[in-house]
């Protein structure tokens, strides 16, 4: 919001009797832009790093969870039912 004040009262103030200040004004207001710009492009980076990392952990919480019911279930099952579930599972993943 800052930054479309500053390009709000430079052209306020833009009085044709100055335009070099006129000028100066709009030239911050612009370079306000490029940091506001700046620093949202790193900041959606930075989120965008975070959710490549929490994918990785939730795959590989789901490939543990998944390792261990297979082992609870290979106790109670054949190894026939055992394959397809496990074949079921790893292709749901």
């Amino acid at each position: 919001m800052k930054v479309v004040g500053d390009v709000d009262e430079a052209v306020a103030d833009g009085d044709l009797a100055e335009p070099a200040k006129a000028q100066a004004l709009l030239r911050e207001a612009s370079r306000n832009v490029e940091t506001v710009e700046t620093q949202a492009r790193m900041l959606i980076g930075r989120y965008l790093d975070d959710d490549e990392k929490v994918a990785g952990l939730r795959a590989r919480i789901r490939q543990e969870l998944m390792a261990e019911m297979l082992d609870i279930v290979n106790a109670y099952v054949d190894p026939a039912t055992y394959q397809s579930i496990r074949r079921r599972l790893i292709a749901l993943s």
